[in-house]
């Protein structure tokens, strides 16, 4: 949850609306289509993504605005990023799973064993001293 209170903080994200992913993913299910309409050639559905300019276009956009570039259907891109969003959440999991058990192991430390080393160097340091401080009444 510390993402949501970071999403909190930042002025560009401040409006967003968090959701766990099986909720979206549920929604999604029962959402209708929705049929999304070019800008530029109005009676136009947006059925295709031009992958060099990373843009949703329509039939009429590939004869003109977009002729000789790269495109798709948009129904594959889409399910192509919306696979990889899965996957980059199942890899963003695994890395807070690690950084909590790290986080954990250096709370560790800090709690139990760095007291006993910070005692352990203190002593050294202090009988060390001592021997100098010996050595140079001796002379």
């Amino acid at each position: 949850m510390r993402c949501c209170a970071h999403n909190l903080e930042r002025k560009l994200t401040k409006s967003h609306v968090l959701q766990n992913i099986s909720e979206l993913k549920q929604r999604r299910k029962t959402m209708p289509k929705q049929k999304r309409v070019c800008k530029k050639h109005k009676d136009q559905e947006l059925q295709l993504y031009c992958i060099t300019c990373q843009t949703p276009i329509c039939s009429d956009g590939t004869v003109k605005d977009h002729q000789d570039h790269d495109y798709d259907l948009l129904t594959e891109v889409v399910n192509t990023y919306a696979t990889e969003l899965v996957r980059h959440v199942d890899d963003v999991k695994e890395l807070q799973r690690t950084l909590e058990h790290h986080i954990a192991r250096l709370k560790q430390l800090e709690d139990v064993e760095l007291p006993g080393a910070v005692m352990a160097q203190t002593s050294q340091i202090s009988s060390h001293f001592a021997t100098l401080t010996r050595c140079a009444n001796a002379m």
